[in-house]
């Protein structure tokens, strides 16, 4: 499991990186689409394991995962609904990422 964390760790500090380097729209989207699978196969692994060691967290856990779920599915439909003109500052903007003062 805990290489696993490191995976989405990596990959979501690449989609960062990806960000504020100002790459394309298709490539932002491609990293963006292997963040979401594998956070979803890695919450369903980790579920089963510790529903296997009967962990007393549980349910607080799945609840934790749901909502990050929840939340990227807001932010892929967000990306996907957009196009190729959209930049990747807008982007980070349309999923929270900057304030209006």
């Amino acid at each position: 499991m805990d290489e696993e964390h490191r995976e989405i760790i990596d990959l979501t500090n690449t989609l960062h990186e990806m960000i504020r380097d100002k790459k394309k729209y298709a490539e932002l989207k491609n990293v963006y689409e292997l963040v979401y699978t594998y956070s979803r196969n890695h919450f369903s692994r980790e579920e089963q394991m510790l529903e296997g060691v009967k962990f007393p967290g549980l349910a607080e856990q799945k609840e934790q995962h749901a909502k990050f779920i929840v939340r990227l599915a807001e932010m892929k439909d967000e990306l996907l609904s957009a196009n190729e003109s959209v930049t990747p500052e807008v982007y980070f903007c349309m999923i929270g990422g900057c304030s209006i003062s």
